[in-house]
């Protein structure tokens, strides 16, 4: 998000190449512009999403304490080669009496899963971009902790929800009254606890496992079928965010001046507990 409002997505690739006289790895970082949206006349947003959505992009914005901004732009080719640009906009405002803390958006299912600091989970679809509707509110805790961290787990069922008492459990909407009842959210999962509030929650790109830190630098992962705790490291100050390697065999801690501790994480089979195998397990869909 820049200053003048203008949003943008971007993926960064890593190739590597070796060096013809050494043959020592060289890696050339490049920036891949995926999808770019003008910024709104009107007031700045608080946060903005730009995302991929089918053959076009959507951009959602954040303002005030819980308005939405939502706006998709499509481009279709003809036979002839000719380019049809379709755009649309909605609103959604006043979307919850507590400010809106933590957000995450599920271009699989076009989901917008929002947290507010009265411990709120409110899933806005977004499948008819005209009209962008709150499908569910529902309350997280009893006792109704800020919801400071969302994330989405592989494959986009599962929502990771971390909150200021340090708690991280999954939501996935279920058919709780029969199978043509309507699915709802709900809690399914129990993940690790940390002793401060969730600050940032990420996936595996790989399986199951979702990797959350807390304010107080700690960071765990756990696999989200089996129940298994795979790691969980000690507080270290400073710490601001993190990141996980492809494979999940790799942790870096990135702290706000520039330090950082890698770590190595050796989870062959983080799917595989007693309880997998000889209990009842609850999985996905």
């Amino acid at each position: 998000l820049y200053a003048d409002g203008v949003a943008r997505s971007v993926r960064v690739n890593f190739p590597t190449r070796s060096d013809a006289a050494t043959q020592a790895p060289i890696v050339q970082p490049e920036v891949v512009n995926l999808a770019e949206v003008p910024g709104h006349t009107n007031a700045a947003p608080r946060r903005a999403i730009v995302a991929e959505a089918g053959a076009g992009s959507v951009r959602i914005d954040l303002t005030g304490d819980s308005n939405l901004s939502i706006r998709f732009r499509e481009e279709k080719k003809n036979l002839l080669g000719k380019v049809k640009v379709t755009e649309s906009a909605a609103a959604l405002t006043n979307l919850s009496s507590a400010a809106v803390v933590s957000w995450v958006y599920s271009p699989e299912f076009q989901h917008l899963y929002l947290g507010t600091a009265a411990g709120r989970l409110l899933r806005v679809d977004l499948a008819d971009p005209a009209n962008p509707t709150v499908a569910e509110d529902i309350l997280a805790s009893s006792d109704a902790a800020s919801i400071t961290a969302l994330g989405l787990a592989f494959g986009q069922v599962s929502v990771a929800v971390g909150d200021a008492a340090g708690r991280v459990a999954t939501y996935s909407r279920v058919r709780l009254d029969g199978p043509k009842s309507v699915p709802r959210l709900h809690r399914v999962h129990e993940l690790g606890r940390h002793a401060a509030p969730v600050r940032l929650i990420l996936p595996s790109g790989r399986d199951k496992t979702v990797y959350s830190l807390a304010a107080d630098g700690s960071l765990q992962g756990n696999h989200l079928t089996s129940g298994r705790n795979l790691f969980s490291l000690p507080p270290r100050e400073g710490v601001s965010t993190f990141a996980v390697s492809r494979r999940g065999e790799r942790v870096l801690r990135l702290e706000a001046d520039g330090g950082a501790d890698l770590w190595a994480v050796d989870a062959p089979h983080p799917e595989v507990s007693a309880r997998v195998l000889f209990g009842k397990v609850w999985y996905e869909s």
